[in-house]
């Protein structure tokens, strides 16, 4: 399981990577065609946000990996040890309950959008929107594997 996480992350990454490339590339040539050429190009706007959503949904399941979401532990961090862990154990089961909203809701999304393409480019809409269930897929991955480290009391070597 944690051979298949790794792989996974690592892949991410290097998604995350080519994407931030293309939107910095396309955004410099949106702006350089826009106001130096008087030039606009249509399509870029539309790939632009394209690769903006999917880095917001494929960051959010980095982040559920590698446990960077914001938390605030003030308050736990009073809390006698087995208490804690009871604790990490119930945010981790609400966490894997919005990870299978986000699944539900955007798998039901995609299904509504067969057959819609996208307005400046030739590729179904459902490109940007299946994102979604796609990070949630890999987010509850992640979040399966940390609760069940947390509750054989593993150590978090993701």
């Amino acid at each position: 399981m944690r051979k298949i996480s790794k792989y996974m992350g690592i892949c991410i990454e290097k998604i995350l990577f080519v994407l931030m490339i293309v939107l910095v590339a396309i955004t410099f040539l949106q702006v350089l065609s826009r106001f130096v050429f008087k030039i606009p190009v249509s399509w870029s706007q539309e790939v632009v946000k394209l690769c903006f959503v999917w880095i917001i949904f494929l960051g959010s399941a980095i982040a559920v990996k590698e446990e960077t979401h914001l938390t605030l532990d003030m308050l736990t961090a009073l809390l006698p040890e087995k208490l804690q862990k009871i604790v990490r154990i119930i945010i981790l089961l609400l966490m894997l309950l919005c990870a299978g909203i986000l699944l539900y809701g955007g798998s039901k999304y995609c299904a509504n959008c067969i057959g819609k393409t996208m307005i400046t480019l030739p590729f179904p809409a459902n490109i940007q929107y299946v994102s979604m269930p796609v990070s949630a897929v890999m987010m509850i991955w992640y979040l399966a594997e940390r609760l069940k480290s947390e509750i054989l009391g593993k150590e978090k070597n993701l």
